[in-house]
């Protein structure tokens, strides 16, 4: 307070004093009092020029923060969790600048408009007149689709027959064939053993599958899976030139297309990746849009970024409002709002924690509580950093939700309701890929699964002994058993006849003919009464 200001207070003071003589004034307390009132009211914009524009901007943010606390209508215990450093502004800042929002947008509905789906999910009317699951399957691999791998087929046969002694080993396949070809592949995966060699499943002697011999010879299945072909030989090498997969192009996308016809997902789709086993000269590995890594020029020479992928993927049912769930591979923020702006479709997804949308408080995991949620949000938008145990962070992005809502059922976990639904809708690919995985029709068809080569790895040499040691195992009580017979009085304790020995009582190991055994009392034992014959061991 400058010198000049004061003065005038205090002639101020000195007049109103004046005035209270007249009337009668007041008490020494209530002057005191009056004084600083004074002081306060008369605290001129002069006097708060000395106060900084910073300051002031800084005092109004804090005023600002303090009244959102108390009016926030929005208000969740989970704010309770942030530090207090971390409650001066309204919004959380990512390292590009992007602002989220702390405070969550009012909801007045249940169900957005986003996530109303106008498609009936299910089987799709043209195909529900079928009745068994060979009709099933004829809707997916077509009689023009098996039309053209046998003709493919026995295109190649004829150029290989002429390595054959003889034509009969190398005769042309039919619709027939290959239907039972393919058979026996889903019987091999069904049985948990594709990768079995084929002298194996054609034994005779217990160990093999009657059933595959039924169908057709070792010999001609080898012959078959050698052959079998998805394109014409003939001028492959000039469409390898533009398409590195020409190999099943036809073939995979028919299958996609029958697939896409002729079933209509539900409102929650998933997108991820598989890995496929394959075992075979090819520069892909990967996906149901197969994943041909960068194509030639031409007419197959696509995009292949994660967003980009999505987007093809995702195009049947584009417009439709259904939910999209993926991992961190493909999401961004990006994709997220282009999603449901171009296709009426939301995304829940992690995120990777390198996106520069994300705020740097949501990646700190010092000095911060286990169990809690940061949330942010935006237009349409939302994040959560979830923190399930120490110094781990799980950030999930979402399109859907727009609240904090913590899941009551996942008790001291406290998980948001956002996580708790990706957990709930992630596992679809995953699933088949274990389902694929567990009855594969995968074969290795090259020769070391019937010769073992010298320069075999130790280990599985010794794999290869113990599976020939596993499949001798039956057979070993015959072997181990019957030389002992030999070496004792094989006669038997009934009627003393020797060389008819048929069994022995598992009892007491005394031996038995087979005509005693006929006349043998129930449930009692000849050589020690007090024991029941519950079972007798034939030979």
């Amino acid at each position: 307070m400058d010198e000049l200001e004061r003065r005038r207070i205090e002639a101020f003071i000195d007049d109103f004093d004046d005035n209270e003589d007249i009337w009668g004034g007041n008490s020494s307390d209530e002057e005191e009092d009056n004084v600083e009132m004074l002081q306060k009211d008369h605290n001129t914009d002069t006097e708060q020029s000395d106060i900084s524009d910073e300051e002031n901007s800084e005092q109004a943010e804090y005023n600002f923060v303090d009244n959102a606390i108390i009016n926030d209508d929005n208000y969740h215990e989970s704010d309770d969790e942030l530090p207090l450093s971390m409650r001066m502004l309204p919004y959380y800042i990512g390292k590009d600048g992007t602002r989220w929002n702390k405070r969550a947008p009012n909801q007045r509905v249940r169900t957005s408009k986003k996530n109303y789906v106008t498609e009936k999910s299910g089987v799709s009317p043209t195909i529900r007149n079928k009745t068994n699951i060979l009709e099933c399957w004829q809707v997916f691999f077509t009689k023009p689709m098996l039309d053209t791998i046998v003709n493919c087929t026995n295109i190649y046969i004829s150029k290989a027959r002429a390595s054959y002694s003889r034509e009969r080993d190398a005769s042309d396949t039919d619709y027939k064939e290959i239907k039972a070809l393919i058979g026996i592949l889903y019987m091999t995966g069904a049985m948990k053993c594709s990768h079995r060699s084929s002298e194996d499943l054609w034994q005779s002697d217990g160990t093999g599958a009657d059933l595959f011999a039924c169908v057709m010879s070792e010999r001609r299945f080898r012959f078959l899976l050698r052959c079998i072909r998805f394109d014409d030989i003939r001028g492959r090498t000039q469409r390898k030139e533009i398409d590195k997969i020409t190999h099943i192009r036809w073939i995979f996308e028919n299958f996609v297309s029958n697939c896409k016809k002729s079933y209509s997902i539900s409102e929650y789709a998933c997108v991820d990746e598989k890995l496929q086993s394959f075992r075979g000269r090819c520069s892909f590995r990967h996906n149901l849009e197969i994943y041909a890594g960068k194509q030639p020029d031409g007419p197959f020479s696509i995009d292949n970024s994660a967003s980009e992928v999505v987007k093809r993927l995702v195009s049947p049912i584009s417009k439709t409002g259904r939910n999209i769930t993926a991992d961190n591979w493909f999401a961004s923020v990006s994709l997220a709002e282009e999603l449901l702006k171009n296709h009426n479709l939301t995304l829940v997804a992690t995120i990777k924690k390198n996106k520069r949308e994300i705020p740097k408080e949501f990646l700190v995991t010092k000095n911060r509580e286990l169990c809690s949620s940061y949330f942010g949000f935006q237009n349409n938008m939302s994040i959560v950093s979830y923190m399930p145990k120490k110094n781990k962070i799980v950030l999930v992005l979402s399109t859907m939700h727009s609240s904090k809502t913590i899941d009551e059922s996942s008790g001291l976990a406290k998980k948001p309701e956002i996580i708790t639904f990706y957990n709930a809708t992630k596992g679809a690919v995953d699933n088949m890929d274990r389902m694929t995985e567990n009855y594969t029709v995968a074969r290795r068809i090259n020769a070391e699964d019937f010769i073992i080569p010298e320069d075999r790895d130790p280990d599985a040499i010794d794999a290869w002994s113990r599976q020939l040691e596993l499949e001798n195992i039956p057979f070993e009580p015959v072997e181990i058993v019957l030389p002992t017979l030999d070496n004792q009085d094989s006669k038997c304790i009934i009627c003393i006849e020797a060389d008819r020995a048929l069994a022995f009582i598992s009892c007491c190991l005394k031996i038995l003919c087979g005509d005693c055994v006929n006349f043998l009392e129930p449930k009692r034992c000849p050589a020690c009464s007090e024991h029941f014959t519950n079972s007798l061991r034939i030979w």
